[in-house]
């Protein structure tokens, strides 16, 4: 949406698990998407708000249909996304990199300092047994 609307941004890749504290200390959510905007001091940290205040910043290009009914219809997509779609995609992620858990450490040791590397290195043992247990993760039942 950002690029759509030809707006400057840096974007910052959170590592997940850590990416909560990020999370929680500039929105106060454990969720990612969080948009910070320095000139307006606007912090937030759902998608569809998100979406909504970039068309007040900038109308043109619009994000959102100006006929009422189709953007009902394409808020209703974004949260079918946000409850569905993006779930069962990171589920089925989640499925295949518990599988091979020094590929996932490398995917997720982006912008990391070393302490925090150190410690990814030997919570990730017990990160994939917790997520393989609480999200009952395996090959077999991993979303098509």
């Amino acid at each position: 949406a950002l690029d759509y609307k030809n707006l400057e941004y840096r974007s910052r890749v959170l590592t997940p698990g850590y990416h909560m504290l990020t999370a929680r200390r500039v929105a106060g959510s454990r969720t990612v998407p969080v948009l910070l905007d320095d000139d307006t001091d606007t912090v937030l940290s759902e998608s569809t708000d998100i979406l909504h205040y970039l068309d007040r910043l900038r109308p043109d290009p619009p994000l959102f249909p100006l006929d009422a009914d189709l953007a009902t219809a394409v808020v209703e997509v974004e949260d079918l996304i946000d409850t569905g779609w993006g779930p069962n995609a990171a589920a089925f992620a989640y499925c295949h990199w518990v599988q091979s858990p020094g590929s996932l450490r490398r995917r997720w040791n982006d912008g990391l300092n070393v302490l925090q590397r150190g410690l990814l290195f030997a919570a990730m043992p017990l990160f994939t047994a917790s997520m393989r247990r609480v999200r009952r993760l395996s090959l077999s039942t991993a979303p098509e």
